[in-house]
């Protein structure tokens, strides 16, 4: 009987498979994480889009979109017209959330001041952040009396700065679309669209200014921003 003999793989032929398995798994991961991440700007430019559809954004005091590119001034679209003054060096940027108009860079000194206020029962502040340091306190949008700020997202106000703990870590090094809605002694935190905290019982904020970028001057933000939204009060009252 004549014998067959079977054909077995090599060692090399075995390395090359593997080597394919793990470049093929490789570009897998890439893909997943790249629509991961697209799906997540989906749903944060849509949540923004919600927001600015919105009957609240009537009682808006602030829209700064940054698209001025360049000067010391940042021209608000709002009805109030409350432009803003840029405090310290900062740096126009091309990078920006929807990939066209500008944003600001902010170097942990700098900030920008505003006379948009809030209103002490009902509030909504929003903008779009990519954090490049996390070493500072990084203040988003401020006063003496509300904070929201990162990496580490809370906020809260009258120096109970940790009322609405998010826990969302933002040094990730990719945009982020942020959100804080204080009503009626309820704080509710959103990040890229999706509710991340809640909290009640919450006094009324006792002052009502807004800085961009720092609290009170200090504890300054470190990276880029754009699209911020300050609404103070219901559009339906």
């Amino acid at each position: 009987m004549k014998m067959v003999a079977s054909k077995a793989f090599t060692i090399v032929e075995l390395l090359i498979v593997i080597v394919v398995i793990a470049i093929l798994a490789a570009i897998s991961i890439v893909a997943y994480n790249g629509i991961q991440d697209r799906a997540r700007l989906s749903g944060a430019k849509a949540y923004q889009a919600q927001l600015l559809r919105s009957p609240d954004v009537l009682k808006a005091t602030a829209m700064y979109n940054f698209d001025d590119c360049s000067g010391s001034t940042v021209r608000d679209s709002s009805e109030p017209t409350n432009n803003g003054t840029i405090v310290g060096t900062v740096s126009w940027s091309s990078d920006t959330p929807s990939g066209s108009g500008c944003s600001l860079y902010l170097n942990g000194s700098s900030r920008v001041d505003t006379a948009a206020r809030i209103d002490a029962s009902y509030y909504i502040k929003a903008a779009w952040v990519k954090i490049t340091n996390c070493s500072p306190s990084n203040n988003i949008i401020s006063g003496q009396g509300s904070a929201f700020y990162s990496c580490t997202l809370r906020a809260g106000h009258n120096g109970s700065w940790s009322s609405a703990n998010g826990g969302n870590v933002l040094n990730d090094g990719r945009w982020h679309y942020v959100s804080l809605l204080y009503s009626d002694s309820t704080l509710k935190m959103h990040v890229d669209g999706k509710l991340v905290a809640t909290s009640g019982s919450i006094s009324a904020p006792s002052d009502l200014t807004n800085q961009i970028g720092a609290l009170t001057g200090g504890n300054n933000l470190t990276g880029y921003i754009d699209d911020v939204l300050i609404i103070a009060g219901r559009g339906l009252d």
